[in-house]
């Protein structure tokens, strides 16, 4: 009995990080990346750059998250959205679903598994390999395709990816 215990305690365990290491819940909380200030520069990149391609392209192809991703990669390279990932990715009103709303937060915490690790893996290739998609250099915006902001007509559109329009 002793033993069926401690292994039902080690397998709840077992179960409750492996959960907790892809919910990171509520991470919005963090105030904006500074949550992650003891991981070093590229763990805090990786994460934020996952976090976005998860929450913008979640469902979108392998093609469709490289892309989002180098729309960030394109922000942080002009430096007239932030200097690094994370800034890029929690500038005000730039993505929105770092807007902390509840439906934002309630989205964040039931992610899914499969989608976060495959756009952690893209995230590597995009920050460790510095994978680009050679259609999108210069490219700084996109949106969904069932909205059309404001600013979408006076912006050159370059390609469609999924759900995504891009421009320049």
């Amino acid at each position: 009995m002793k033993n069926l215990l401690i292994m039902f305690f080690v397998i709840v365990g077992a179960v409750k990080f492996f959960d907790w290491q892809y919910s990171r819940i509520d991470k919005l909380a963090y105030n904006h990346a500074s949550g992650y200030s003891k991981l070093s520069k590229l763990e805090q990149d990786l994460r934020c750059l996952t976090d976005n391609l998860v929450m913008e392209a979640g469902i979108e192809s392998v093609e469709g998250k490289l892309a989002v991703a180098q729309v960030t990669m394109n922000r942080v390279h002009s430096r007239h959205f932030g200097s690094d990932v994370c800034s890029v990715v929690y500038a005000e009103k730039q993505f929105s679903w770092t807007i902390n709303t509840p439906k934002n937060r309630n989205n964040y915490k039931h992610m899914n598994k499969r989608q976060y690790q495959e756009s952690y893996e893209i995230a590597k290739k995009v920050l460790i390999e510095k994978f680009e998609v050679p259609s999108l250099r210069g490219a700084l915006y996109y949106h969904a395709d069932y909205v059309t902001p404001r600013w979408a007509s006076q912006k050159t559109k370059v390609t469609k990816i999924g759900k995504h329009i891009f421009y320049q």
